[in-house]
């Protein structure tokens, strides 16, 4: 059970493209305070009839990404703008009842399905400017947010993309785009989600990421990345 999340392949009858481009544009608008753009998306969001607890434990990862202030504004605007009756269902999943060595455990996992033979260059790089950073980065990136049940790490990570492609992260967005094609997230729907936030990001950042994706399309194992 603990290592299931990383193996579940993205099922594009639960999680037609649409359905993710919706959450992807909910989750980088949110990321850049882009409230028009937010609202819009989030219209389109309920009309589709997205679970709401998916949709918020799509933005639930955003503090991992933004920080909690932005997550709970995003959570704030969620609220203010969405029907009581939408949002009103329970969490999928509760964290306390998880434990920081079950976090370690399948954050490893993960992180190693995804950066496979360069995985220990990577970690050791990271320790190397903090230990206590590279020990988060296994527990709480991957372990306790990339690794939760309720939405594939496939749609996760299609979620991650363009909040980091709008945030101007080039190299962490480099490596989620490897990363979500290693996990087999279609080419396609990779490109998509970078494609609906182009306007949002930097024209030179834009022709870099589609560069990513075709150097790692149908050639995951790739080595030649440095940053987790």
């Amino acid at each position: 059970m603990v290592y299931e999340q990383a193996g579940v392949p993205l099922n594009p009858k639960e999680f037609p493209l649409e359905h993710v481009r919706l959450l992807a544009r909910l989750s980088w608008t949110g990321a850049i305070r882009d409230d028009v753009g937010f609202d819009a998306a989030l219209q389109s969001t309920i009309e589709a009839e997205i679970d709401s607890r998916i949709v918020r434990e799509v933005l639930l990862q955003l503090y991992l990404f933004c920080g909690i202030p932005t997550c709970i504004r995003v959570f704030s605007r969620l609220y203010e703008q969405a029907p009581e009756a939408w949002v009103s269902s329970l969490p999928i999943q509760e964290d306390r009842t998880e434990s920081l060595l079950l976090w370690q455990e399948r954050g490893q996992h993960l992180f190693e399905r995804i950066y496979g033979q360069v995985a220990k260059r990577l970690f050791d790089r990271v320790a190397y400017f903090h230990p206590d950073l590279a020990r988060w980065m296994i527990t709480e990136g991957y372990g306790k947010v990339l690794m939760r049940p309720g939405v594939p790490v496939a749609v996760r990570e299609l979620c991650i993309i363009p909040v980091l492609a709008v945030l101007d992260h080039p190299d962490q967005l480099r490596s989620h785009i490897r990363g979500a094609l290693r996990i087999q997230a279609p080419v396609l729907w990779v490109q998509a989600v970078l494609d609906d936030c182009q306007s949002a990001m930097k024209a030179a950042l834009y022709e870099k990421a589609c560069g990513w994706i075709a150097a790692y399309a149908g050639n995951g194992r790739s080595t030649d990345q440095n940053t987790p």
